[in-house]
């Protein structure tokens, strides 16, 4: 459950763009570490670059978190795997979203340490989200497997999302600003010192017409 402004699209890792500006549209973008591995390097390079751009771009562990130490990863977003915890709530994200996650059963928490990251929200003094800025963009990961219950089911899915989205990176593009007055002395400074001088104006047209008339007699 997405925020409702925006659209969901379910892109398969062949299907993604092999440029940086075919994410332009893209606000938020989920991938796991095994989609990430099966990317073309071209592919990859793009992804990336869409993300010293200005991207935003979330991950998460699971239970086969073996692929988050694969090279892809690793160049990507360089984690160490600490130890892996069970837990049965996360009331942190009370206070992060609004509802605590709470759980029947056992599920799996990753404690992982990401290089130059920054703990965004954390459990028991485990991370549960951590986030890396990479030139403009950032990297999101998750402790928890989102695609998986409890979290594919948790009621509070949606205001999850809304907060994570609201921690995207925002580029501030600054304008040129240009006082009106510069502008008009600059259109004056190329513009021709005078107006053309009024006989010497008549006198080419008059030759122009003269000669066009004796042409016009020769052909005739």
């Amino acid at each position: 459950v997405l925020p409702q402004d925006l659209f969901p699209v379910n892109v398969r890792p062949e299907f993604l763009p092999e440029t940086w500006y075919g994410y332009e549209s893209v606000k938020l973008l989920i991938i796991n570490a095994g989609m990430l591995n099966r990317l073309r390097e071209q592919q990859f390079r793009a992804l990336v670059q869409w993300i010293k751009q200005g991207g935003y771009l979330v991950t998460a562990g699971g239970i086969n978190y073996g692929a988050l130490l694969e090279q892809r990863m690793q160049r990507l977003l360089p984690i160490a795997i600490v130890r892996h915890q069970q837990l049965v709530e996360l009331p942190s994200l009370e206070d992060f979203c609004g509802q605590k996650l709470v759980s029947s059963e056992p599920f799996l928490v990753l404690q992982a340490n990401i290089q130059d990251a920054e703990v965004v929200l954390q459990e028991q003094a485990i991370p549960i989200i951590l986030q890396k800025t990479i030139g403009l963009g950032k990297i999101l990961f998750l402790a928890v497997d989102f695609q998986n219950p409890p979290f594919s089911r948790w009621n509070g899915r949606q205001s999850f999302w809304n907060k994570l989205l609201s921690l995207q990176p925002v580029i501030e593009y600054t304008g040129i600003e240009l006082d009106s007055q510069k502008i008009r002395d600059a259109l004056l400074l190329n513009m021709p010192g005078g107006f053309p001088n009024v006989k010497v104006t008549f006198l080419f047209l008059g030759g122009y017409f003269v000669l066009l008339r004796v042409f016009l007699k020769k052909v005739a």
